[in-house]
C-alpha cells in the first residue's frame, strides 16, 4: 500500500472555473479518508486527478514515493470503484471480476485464483455465473469492489459507490466497506457528499467547500472541534443551532434579537464584537420555566424517531432544533423556553466564520 500526498493542488477549467484551489492534504499509508462536501466542492475533481482521469493546473500529486503529475492512470496502480458500477452487461461476474487482470496478460489459472479469494470475501461465490442484469444493486457494487481487489492496488479510490442503492442497502454497504477496510488494511479515498456516511465510514475526513479544504481531522473531532461555521454547519445531522449576537462586555454573550443572554468563554475578551452562536440539537433542552435570559420560540414541527425526537422551535430569527428524549413531548403551537446545557456553545466570528476557541464558561 501507499501513502497519497497533495502539495498545493489546483484545477481550473479552460472557462476560467476553478475547482480546486491550493489543496494540500496528506493521506497515510492504509488510511480510509473520506473527502466530503456538498455538490459542486471539488471532491470528485480532486479525486479524479489522483486517479489521472482528469489533468491539473498546478500542484503535485505524490502515490508513495512518486510524482505521478505526469504518469498515465493505468500505471498510476490504484483502482477505481464508480457510482454506475460500470459492469460490461454481456459477461458473468466471474468475467467481469478476471477481465481487468486477463488484459494485463495474467493466466487464466491465477486470475480465477484471484477471482474466487476476492468473490469469497465479498460473499459473491454462488453469484459467480450471472450475469450483472440478474444482480440486485448491492450484489452489483459489489462485483465492482471485486473487480478492483483483484488487482491489488497501492490506492482505492471510490466516487460516491453507494448513492444509487436505497437507504437499508447504504447502511449494509456502508459496514461492508469498513470490514473491507479493516481486513485488507489498505489506502482508501472515498468520496461522499452524506456527511452521515462520512461519519460513519471515515477514519479522517477532509471536508472541502467552493474549492478548498475547510478541515481535515477524525470525525469526531470535526463533529466536536469544527474549524469555521461552514463546517459545524455541515457536519452533523440535524445541522447545528446558529444565532447571531454580540459580546456584552467582556463577560456576556447576548443574541442580537431576543432575550439570551450567556457568560462568554475565558478568553473572549480579545475576540470581534459580532459573533455567531451554534449550539448541537442534543446541546439543547426544553423547558417550562421562564427566565428572562432565555428565549422563548413556538413549536412548529414534532419528528418523532423512535428512541428520539426532534423538536423545532420558531425563536423568530431561526428555528432551531431540539434533540430530545423525553416521554412527554409539546405539541404543535405550543411556546416553549430553550435552556443550553453546559460546555455545548461554540463560538464564530461572525464576518469570516472562524470558530473561536476559549474554555466554555458554565451556562
Amino acid at each position: 500500500m501507499a501513502r497519497v500526498t497533495l502539495e498545493s493542488l489546483e484545477k481550473r477549467f479552460p472557462d476560467g472555473t476553478s475547482a480546486v484551489q491550493a489543496l494540500s492534504l496528506e493521506i497515510p499509508d492504509g488510511e480510509f479518508c473520506v473527502l466530503v462536501g456538498p455538490s459542486g466542492c471539488g471532491k470528485s475533481t480532486t479525486l479524479r486527478m489522483i486517479a489521472g482521469l482528469e489533468t491539473l493546473t498546478a500542484g503535485v500529486i505524490r502515490i508513495g514515493e512518486r510524482v505521478v503529475n505526469e504518469v498515465p492512470p493505468k500505471e498510476r496502480d490504484i483502482a477505481m470503484v464508480f457510482q454506475n458500477y460500470a459492469l460490461y452487461p454481456h459477461m458473468t461476474v466471474h468475467a467481469n471480476m478476471a477481465f481487468g487482470l486477463r488484459m494485463r496478460g495474467m493466466s487464466r489459472a491465477e486470475a480465477d485464483r484471484k477471482v474466487r479469494e476476492a468473490a469469497d470475501m465479498l460473499e459473491l461465490t454462488d453469484l459467480l455465473e450471472r450475469r450483472p442484469k440478474a444482480l440486485s444493486g448491492g450484489q452489483r457494487q459489489r462485483v465492482a469492489l471485486g473487480r478492483a481487489i483483484v488487482r491489488e492496488p497501492s490506492v482505492f479510490l471510490f466516487d460516491e459507490p453507494l448513492s444509487n442503492l436505497d437507504a437499508k442497502l447504504r447502511v449494509q454497504m456502508r459496514a461492508e466497506l469498513s470490514r473491507l477496510h479493516r481486513r485488507l488494511g489498505a489506502t482508501m479515498i472515498y468520496v461522499t457528499h452524506d456527511q452521515v456516511e462520512a461519519m460513519t465510514m471515515g477514519q479522517r475526513l477532509a471536508v472541502m467547500n467552493g474549492g478548498t479544504l475547510r478541515q481535515a481531522a477524525a470525525p469526531m473531532e470535526i463533529y466536536d472541534r469544527p474549524a469555521d461555521r461552514f463546517t459545524a454547519e455541515f457536519i452533523g445531522s440535524p445541522a447545528m443551532n446558529f444565532t447571531r449576537g454580540r459580546l456584552a462586555g467582556s463577560e456576556q454573550f447576548a443574541t442580537a434579537e431576543g432575550p439570551w443572554r450567556l457568560p462568554a468563554p475565558v478568553g473572549a475578551s480579545d475576540w470581534p464584537e459580532s459573533l455567531d452562536l451554534g449550539v448541537r440539537p442534543e446541546g439543547v433542552s426544553l423547558t417550562n420555566a421562564e427566565s428572562g435570559d432565555s428565549p422563548q420560540g413556538t413549536v412548529v414541527l414534532v419528528e418523532p424517531l423512535g428512541s428520539e425526537s426532534l423538536v423545532h422551535v420558531d425563536l423568530d430569527d431561526a428555528v432551531w432544533v431540539v434533540r430530545s428524549r423525553d416521554a412527554e413531548l409539546p405539541r404543535v403551537g405550543e411556546v416553549v423556553c430553550l435552556s443550553i446545557r453546559p460546555g455545548c456553545t461554540h463560538f464564530f466570528d461572525a464576518g469570516s466564520g472562524a470558530a473561536l476557541r476559549g474554555m466554555h464558561a458554565t451556562v
